[in-house]
C-alpha cells in the first residue's frame, strides 16, 4: 500500500496496538469530540422519535432513558471506532491495494485523500457486517424498546465512527 514498505502481520499487530494505546492514553480529542458532537445529534434523534409509551412518560423518566441511551451510544461508537482500526490496519498487508509514495503523506490533504481511498477499498456491506454485531446490535435492540427508526440512525452513526474517527 505504501511504496517501498513491506509489513508483516506481526508488525501490523504491533503498530496497531501502539497506535490504539497511544490514542486512548495520549492527548487525542478526535474520538471524545466526535462522541460529544454526535451525542447531541443522537439526543435530538431520540427526542423526536419516541414511541407512544415513551411520549407518555414523565420528563424525569424520559431523562433517565435518554441518559442510558447516551451511555450505550458512547460504548457502541467506541466499539465502531475500534472496528475501524481493526479493519484499517490489515489493508496495509494487501498487495493489490492502491500504492502511495511515502512523500504523499507529507502533504496537508493526504489524510483526506487516504481516507477517501480507504472508503473505496472497503465495500459498504463489509462495514455493515462489522458494525451490525456485538455492541451495535445490542444498542439497536435496546433503542427499539422506546424509540422508532433507530436501526438506520445507529448504523449510519456506527459506520461514520468506523470510517472517520
Amino acid at each position: 500500500m505504501i511504496t517501498g514498505r513491506e509489513f508483516s502481520s506481526e508488525t501490523i499487530n504491533t503498530i496497531e496496538e501502539e497506535n490504539i494505546n497511544d490514542f486512548y492514553h495520549g492527548d487525542h480529542s478526535l474520538l471524545s469530540d466526535a462522541l460529544n458532537y454526535y451525542g447531541i445529534l443522537f439526543t435530538t434523534f431520540l427526542m423526536t422519535h419516541g414511541d407512544k409509551r415513551f411520549d407518555e412518560l414523565s420528563n424525569e423518566e424520559k431523562k433517565k432513558i435518554i441518559d442510558r441511551e447516551l451511555s450505550k451510544f458512547r460504548n457502541a461508537m467506541i466499539y465502531s471506532f475500534n472496528k475501524g482500526h481493526q479493519m484499517g490496519f490489515p489493508l496495509l498487508l494487501m498487495k493489490e491495494s492502491q500504492e502511495f509514495d511515502p512523500s504523499f503523506f507529507t502533504k496537508p490533504e493526504s489524510h483526506d485523500d487516504f481516507v477517501y481511498t480507504y472508503d473505496r477499498m472497503v465495500k459498504p456491506s463489509v462495514f455493515n457486517i462489522n458494525i451490525e454485531r456485538d455492541a451495535i446490535d445490542r444498542f439497536i435492540k435496546d433503542t427499539r424498546k422506546h424509540f422508532e427508526n433507530g436501526y438506520k440512525e445507529i448504523t449510519e452513526l456506527g459506520t461514520r465512527f468506523v470510517q472517520r474517527c
